[in-house]
């Protein structure tokens, strides 16, 4: 019997407490997938499973649900330095693999690039899983402590750099990264635009190019 939640664990309660009951299996593995950043919906089931036999963790979610147990929900000046280095993470790194010698050294793809490999993208929802509060407490901090909107601003300026730097280098799938991007930067998608273009005769009289401008006008 574990007697001690893991900080991955404790994230995990922390979300199934902010969820409405009843708590259907949705809803927990939604929890564990904000937790644990996993998209892996088999090992989400099982693990989510096991979850539900480990009396400490149930006995840590109904606390958090009865408001026995502390949850930072007051504002903190200390967040403001804390979301920053919570945001502040190289955008990726070499992946590594043992040579003969059990060295670690860069693993190559076939093409003879190093294999890089993309960070796991910082967000708002994730940073207030890890300090224990809702989303919507960071955004009322925003609009009540102009050094926390500050800081903010900072950790998604580092956010954006992590998207366009996996961007440039094809570390993410081109429509997600595209769909992140518009969703959670300022960045939006240049569209094409195409500008018709017509041409009068040059031996058109001026009476004959005026009704010619005129139905180009409309749309004629």
């Amino acid at each position: 019997m574990a007697r001690k939640l893991s900080v991955n664990q404790k994230r995990y309660a922390v979300a199934v407490s902010q969820m409405d009951c009843p708590l259907s299996d949705d809803k927990l593995f939604h929890a564990y997938q904000q937790a644990y950043q996993t998209k892996n919906m088999e090992l989400v089931a099982k693990k989510v499973k096991e979850f539900k036999k480990i009396p400490l963790l149930q006995e840590y979610i109904t606390k958090l649900r009865e408001g026995k147990v502390g949850r930072p929900t007051s504002y903190k000046e200390e967040y403001c330095e804390k979301i920053i280095d919570f945001f502040n993470r190289p955008p990726f790194e070499a992946h590594t693999v043992k040579n003969d010698e059990g060295e670690d050294v860069p693993a190559m793809a076939p093409s003879g690039h190093p294999i890089m490999i993309p960070c796991q993208l910082p967000t708002l929802e994730a940073f207030s899983l890890e300090i224990g509060v809702h989303v919507n407490t960071l955004l009322n901090w925003q609009n009540k402590h102009k050094e926390f909107l500050c800081a903010v601003q900072q950790a998604k300026a580092i956010q954006k750099n992590i998207l366009v730097q996996c961007g440039l280098f094809k570390l993410y799938d081109a429509r997600f990264a595209t769909l992140v991007a518009t969703n959670m930067t300022d960045m939006t998608e240049q569209k094409e635009v195409k500008v018709a273009t017509y041409e009068i005769p040059k031996d058109a009289t001026d009476e004959e190019a005026s009704r010619e401008y005129e139905k180009l006008l409309k749309g004629g």
